[in-house]
């Protein structure tokens, strides 16, 4: 009987969790870099190197245009908040409790890069989520 309370308390948790993070707003970025990462694992981010716990190689741009970018993230699930001519801000949703991440790409087109970024709303560790959903972008992307 203690375990099955325990159990539904954490899975309540959870389900909690997932709709704070359906209520937060995500602060789409306005600067001329992505945000760098929190001091939590559930984050990645291409435009700190010197952030090792969080970094992720950008792409080169090598003729991506927003359309193909676009069609790459709506392919792997994500959903489009903002876009203009060099950024793109989407999110995605997981199935079973609904967490909300944000996926954010900007083109730099004077360095032939695609900046990316991924991170969790709430909560602190995402299980290598938003890592795989940006090494699975690029690997859309990659295939055409």
């Amino acid at each position: 009987m203690f375990l099955a309370l325990i159990t539904l308390a954490v899975v309540g948790y959870f389900f909690y969790q997932g709709k704070v993070s359906q209520k937060q707003g995500f602060r789409h970025t306005t600067a001329a870099k992505l945000s760098a990462c929190p001091n939590t694992p559930n984050c990645v981010c291409s435009e700190y190197p010197e952030d090792a716990e969080h970094y992720i190689s950008a792409l080169g741009l090598d003729g991506l245009d927003l359309a193909t970018i676009t069609s790459a993230i709506k392919e792997i699930g994500g959903t489009i908040v903002v876009q203009d001519d060099a950024y793109i801000s989407a999110e995605f949703k997981s199935g079973l409790f609904g967490f909300v991440d944000d996926f954010e790409v900007r083109v730099d087109e004077q360095n032939n890069q695609i900046h990316l970024r991924s991170a969790s709303r709430v909560g602190r560790s995402d299980l290598g989520a938003n890592r795989n959903r940006v090494e699975k972008f690029k690997q859309v992307l990659s295939q055409g």
